[in-house]
């Protein structure tokens, strides 16, 4: 009885958790769908009132932004001219020069050549790319909502592959992102797409950037180089050393800012970093100091969850000759509108050490540059390394479990070219490879919890009898699973095969959740395998279910319940407590899994269905060697001892004085 009241509570408590935790999420995302109306109004309006804007600017702002996202603030008195220099402050966007490979169409501003568009138009997932590539591509840049859809002032952010530096730690050049540069445009030529932007001088040093692009790849080349064009030497550094700063930023991947309320996709956002063959992942947070590393770095960058955009610096190949570098992550103010539950997107910085130019003297840094999808195969093509980005917040053990699951589904998509289906042929795969254990975990199984339903009187008896002396009660149990020849731990050895599929089922969970491959992949009526399958729409939020029935895994806990009442059928009289178990349990997992992706589910149901007919013919196996060992007279039973009967009250002896 007692055991019952604690599944009860547990049951009851799981409810109320799960019901609280879902109206919150339902009055986030009513908020959020508020407030992005109005924004989507403000952007609207804010489009028709600019005439100034180029063809070329018109054809990337309707395929790049979202209506919700505001242009880019025009800076604070945009015609003064700067001391030491004829160049006068402009601003973002000004004139797009654009380049375009077979992956990417990306537009360079030419006001402090910063990328204001980066699309991929091939994501380098076959299910993606058919999903989502009607919009033309996937916008890598992010921009700032506005606050208030009646202010006119829009919070100012930062562009990817801006630069900054101080001379002496008291003249800033950040002034370089916010002037006009000029380009040599882009050309297509053996295999590689290159262009040029060289900046005015401005207080003796001039920059230029060269971008240089694979045409078929999604990794290229950026060098940047400064030119002291004084007759003194030059020495570049700021507080804390840093040389050449190269920035990317905000964020990365464009998306609907109300995915940001609560949670959701920007939980995946941050920076990255390798030193010392480690991978580290930076969060910042608002308000908060800056998250900083020093020394050989051998990438950084910014990643969502399905993409990355990575800065790879060359270093010589001697050990000795390694520079250091700076990492920092950060969340400018600038970038929180003040909406609440907005996660501001943050911007990452990778610096060289101090730098001194000489009288007339140049310094070229060269990085590489990674723009692209977090897919090991693409990864590791594009440089050696990179692949290191994949599933780097994961023990290695289980890292190799998740890699090794993503190669070998990816290679039976192959030859069924449905990822539903290569699910369902991973699941016999693992299966056939568990079924030798499998069967005999379900023979030890049935045989547990036969003997112990046989032997259930006398540990009654023991327990009424010795309930006042729990070390004796343990002595004579212990001595009755002697006697019947019954090990203590037998039921635990059944669950070896659950255990051994663990690996395997969270494997597939990451593999479902956070690959790009099962993106928009279909399967039947499920549109997306990395999300739960959204049989029927509600057409409104309901508590705990969402806007979505998902039959999936209504399914599984059936086929669990199913599965658990066939392993119990050679059991006559079943124990209370693995009868509640048995309709608690799937419940439970229902309740728990329901918005798991539809992927996992499919895996799941696919996997239980195998239980209930390996262990219905494992059944009808012990059912005949029983028949045979009956038949031959050879059957062995085990000794029963008789069961203790309980012990008499004693007498209470008589008060009366004789």
């Amino acid at each position: 009885m007692r055991t019952e009241r604690r599944w009860l509570l547990f049951i009851l408590i799981s409810f109320v958790v799960i019901q609280l935790f879902s109206l919150l999420i339902t009055r986030e995302q009513k908020k959020a769908a508020e407030m992005s109306a109005d924004l989507q109004t403000e952007t609207t309006g804010t489009a028709a009132l600019d005439p100034g804007t180029s063809a070329t600017q018109v054809a990337t702002a309707t395929t790049t932004a979202p209506r919700e996202v505001a242009p880019a603030p025009p800076v604070a008195d945009a015609q003064r001219t700067l001391t030491d220099t004829t160049a006068t402050l402009a601003s973002h966007p000004g004139d797009i020069t654009t380049a375009t490979t077979s992956r990417y169409r990306i537009g360079f501003d030419n006001v402090g050549a910063v990328v204001h568009s980066w699309l991929i138009t091939d994501p380098g997932s076959e299910s993606l790319r058919k999903s989502e590539m009607s919009s033309g591509g996937l916008e890598m840049v992010r921009r700032i909502p506005s606050a208030l859809a009646d202010e006119a002032q829009i919070p100012p952010q930062t562009w990817p592959l801006e630069v900054s530096f101080k001379e002496s730690n008291v003249r800033n050049f950040e002034d370089l992102n916010y002037i006009n540069w000029q380009t040599t445009g882009f050309e297509t030529k053996n295999g590689r797409v290159r262009g040029t932007f060289q900046s005015p001088t401005v207080r003796d040093i001039r920059v230029t950037k060269m971008i240089d692009l694979d045409a078929d790849g999604y990794y290229g080349n950026l060098s940047i180089t400064l030119h002291n064009e004084s007759t003194n030497t030059v020495a570049l550094f700021d507080d804390t050393n840093r040389g050449l700063i190269v920035r990317w930023g905000p964020g990365l991947f464009e998306r609907d800012w109300t995915e940001s309320v609560g949670f959701g996709a920007d939980s995946y956002d941050g920076a990255v970093y390798r030193m010392g063959d480690k991978v580290k992942f930076a969060s910042p947070s608002v308000g908060k100091d800056a998250i900083e590393a020093d020394g050989p770095m051998d990438f950084a960058g910014v990643e969502s969850k399905f993409f990355a955009a990575l800065l790879v610096p060359e270093q010589p190949d001697n050990a000795a000759g390694r520079l250091a570098y700076s990492f920092r992550a950060l969340v400018p103010s600038s970038h929180d509108p003040g909406i609440e539950g907005f996660k501001p997107p943050l911007t990452m910085e990778l610096a060289t050490g101090r730098v001194d130019l000489g009288p007339g003297a140049s310094r070229t840094f060269n990085f590489g540059l990674y723009m692209g999808p977090k897919k090991f195969s693409i990864l590791k093509d594009s440089h050696d390394g990179l692949q290191s980005l994949m599933f780097h917040n994961s023990w290695s053990f289980m890292r190799a479990v998740y890699l090794f699951l993503t190669d070998l589904l990816n290679w039976i998509y192959k030859f069924v070219a449905n990822y539903g289906i290569a699910i369902i042929i991973l699941t016999v795969l693992v299966r056939l490879v568990t079924f030798p254990l499998t069967q005999h975990s379900i023979k030890i199984q049935a045989k547990t919890m036969a003997e112990q339903a046989r032997v259930k009187p006398y540990i009654e008896a023991i327990n009424e009898k010795y309930k006042s002396d729990p070390q004796e009660k343990n002595r004579q149990v212990w001595k009755v699973y002697q006697e019947h020849g019954i090990s203590p731990f037998g039921a635990l050895r059944g669950c070896v095969p659950m255990l051994l599929q663990m690996p395997v089922f969270i494997g597939l969970y990451r593999v479902c959740n956070d690959t790009i491959d099962l993106q928009g992949a279909t399967f039947l009526w499920m549109k997306d395998l990395s999300v739960a399958d959204h049989l029927i729409p509600f057409g409104m939020t309901l508590p705990f279910l969402g806007g979505y029935f998902n039959i999936l895994p209504v399914l599984m806990g059936l086929t669990q319940v199913v599965a658990t009442k066939v392993s119990m059928t050679r059991v006559k009289t079943m124990d209370p407590t693995q009868k509640q178990m048995m309709y608690m349990m799937p419940v439970v997992l229902t309740v728990m899994l329901y918005h798991m992706p539809a992927g996992l589910m499919i895996y799941w149901n696919a996997s239980n269905v195998w239980q209930i007919f390996q262990t219905i013919l494992t059944n009808k196996q012990l059912a005949r060697e029983e028949a045979r060992h009956a038949a031959a007279g050879t059957a062995q039973h085990p000794v029963i001892i008789p069961a203790p009967t309980p012990a008499a009250e004693p007498k209470k002896k008589s008060s009366k004085k004789k």
